[in-house]
């Protein structure tokens, strides 16, 4: 039990999923990695995404302001200055990613080099 708590609890120190970092599912299919970070309320061009020894980078560094004589009473929420990092496996073929930005969802797609997509099984004759 405890040591479930405290796997619980590192892993969410590390994790960096708080208010103000954008939560990711990651997916993989036969083909591809998928990568969907939610992030509400920015443009394309407010993401920087970048490839450097095996390890992509999603960031966005956007100044909020609010209207002269307005103030947060609560804020919960604020995706405007943040940086994730994934390490991608070697299976990835990093000149070929892409990413798409719609309806408050990144979306960056990983395709797999040709060697690591899975085969269907084959049947082997015996001769």
């Amino acid at each position: 039990m405890f040591d479930r708590m405290m796997n619980e609890m590192m892993s969410n120190f590390f994790s960096g999923t708080n208010g103000t970092v954008a939560a990711v599912n990651i997916i993989e299919a036969p083909d591809h990695y998928r990568i969907e970070m939610a992030a509400p309320g920015l443009k394309k061009d407010d993401f920087e995404l970048k490839m450097d020894n095996g390890v992509l980078t999603i960031s966005v560094n956007k100044e909020w302001k609010l209207e002269e004589g307005h103030e947060f009473r609560r804020r919960e929420f604020a995706y405007y200055n943040f940086e994730r990092s994934f390490m991608l496996p070697e299976t990835v073929d990093a000149d070929k990613i892409k990413a798409t930005y719609k309806n408050g969802i990144l979306t960056v797609t990983l395709p797999k080099k040709e060697e690591a997509k899975e085969k269907p099984p084959r049947k082997i004759e015996i001769k």
